[in-house]
């Protein structure tokens, strides 16, 4: 900086431009100054006032330093916030709906809330342990992690993988949803009545195995699902992403087949049976 022509080096400049000016730039300085100090105080020393003063002046650099960068701070978390709610307030929860695709979900939910009504009495011999291992029975599990042993649960023992629907057999009902007839006509179609391979095969699969499981659990007033899965008490290195989780394919497998089981008891001329 000469006497002449006073100016602010380019890095002041780019050091002011956020945290503030520095104090060095704020104002020119004349050179003749250096020699009346020098006079005054000795080479090499500054007067008293001066000092002072340049403490108190990086103190107060700071200061608005700090403030500086907290206001802006403050300024972009109100943006964001400001922003998030304006976005949300024009484009409508009909687009976060469409993102989370929960509509499947909250169907299913109504569906099942207004089938309540139908739920058969509650056995309560039936432990909330015993109805827990007949629902992992009925499910597609993932095996055993480190932190995670499971009990072994035995999986129900269906008929309907084994017994394939040939060709010529439901018409009306071709399977859709799983391997037996299709739900959403199989009782529909005991009007025309089932031929004896029709027939047959509805018999297996009302009389399989698995159902004792599959009622164990409908007739169930609580089902304890930890306990008859997971050994407790947990590892203490046990970790929730590790925890193996059930898929519940089984549950929609078993709900379709049920379905069939129904048909058959209507066809037989047991309508009680077929309700339940």
């Amino acid at each position: 900086m000469s006497g002449s022509h006073p100016r602010i080096d380019v890095k002041d400049a780019a050091q002011a431009g956020w945290f503030g000016a520095r104090d060095e730039g704020a104002l020119p300085v004349r050179a003749g100054d250096d020699h009346v100090q020098a006079g005054m105080y000795g080479h090499g020393a500054a007067r008293p006032e001066t000092a002072a003063g340049a403490a108190n002046a990086t103190g107060n650099v700071w200061m608005r330093r700090a403030w500086r960068v907290t206001r802006d701070l403050a300024l972009a978390l109100g943006t964001l916030v400001a922003a998030s709610a304006g976005t949300i307030a024009v484009v409508g929860p009909s687009f976060w709906r469409s993102q989370t695709r929960f509509e499947n979900t909250g169907a299913k939910l109504r569906t099942a809330d207004a089938s309540r009504r139908f739920a058969l009495p509650a056995d309560p011999t039936i432990t909330p342990l015993v109805a827990g291992r007949a629902f992992a029975a009925l499910q597609n599990r993932k095996k055993s992690t480190a932190s995670f042993p499971m009990h072994p649960v035995p999986g129900a023992v269906t008929t309907w993988g084994e017994n394939h629907v040939t060709a010529s057999m439901f018409p009306t009902a071709r399977p859709s949803a799983f391997l037996g007839p299709d739900p959403n006509k199989v009782l529909e179609a005991t009007k025309q009545g089932f031929s004896p391979a029709e027939l047959a095969f509805l018999r297996d699969l009302a009389h399989a195995p698995a159902w004792r499981e599959f009622d164990q659990v409908a007739r169930a007033r609580a089902a304890d699902m930890i306990g008859a899965e997971l050994v407790l008490p947990f590892r203490d290195d046990a970790f929730a992403w590790d925890r193996p989780l059930m898929k519940f394919a089984g549950t929609k497998e078993f709900a379709y087949a049920a379905v069939s089981r129904a048909a058959y008891h209507l066809a037989v001329g047991q309508r009680d049976s077929a309700e339940t």
